[in-house]
């Protein structure tokens, strides 16, 4: 049900018809219903049925990965098994299977890569052992300072 706000003009699309009814009973002078918004016959760009590639972070895991999905099938990259994936063997391992990587996703799949090496927990861990031990710091001259204050006053 879509309903226009009176004094506004404000149009709300597809609201719940229980609530619908519900403000057209208690405020009739402020809502009134309208015709629904006009669908269009559009066509997706991919039916699910055409294979597709997507590039993303694992919902899981959080890396980076390459994914060939078919109507019945997914073929992912890197594997379980995989060390330090690139793009390069991204492609090989694909075109060994009959399916080469257009240029533009392995541009993307590079650039994901790219990102997700700031992302590595060494370097997430170190940046906050070094961030704690700068506080650390910080707290210690503010202690020093506090004491000599009151070893003065």
């Amino acid at each position: 049900m879509d309903l226009i706000h009176i004094p506004t003009g404000k149009t709300i699309y597809k609201i719940d018809d229980g609530a619908g009814h519900a403000l057209l009973l208690a405020m009739p002078e402020a809502f009134k219903r309208t015709e629904p918004k006009p669908t269009y016959n559009v066509q997706p760009q991919s039916t699910p049925t055409t294979p597709h590639w997507v590039v993303r972070n694992h919902p899981l895991t959080g890396k980076p990965e390459l994914v060939f999905a078919t109507l019945n099938q997914e073929q992912r990259y890197p594997g379980p098994n995989c060390c330090t994936p690139t793009a390069e063997s991204a492609q090989e391992a694909f075109t060994a299977c009959g399916h080469p990587v257009p240029r533009d996703v392995l541009d993307k799949f590079s650039a994901l890569l790219e990102d997700a090496k700031g992302n590595d927990p060494d370097i997430i861990n170190e940046a906050r052992f070094q961030a704690q031990s700068e506080q650390y710091v910080r707290e210690q001259k503010e202690r020093a300072a506090a004491a000599k204050l009151q070893a003065i006053g």
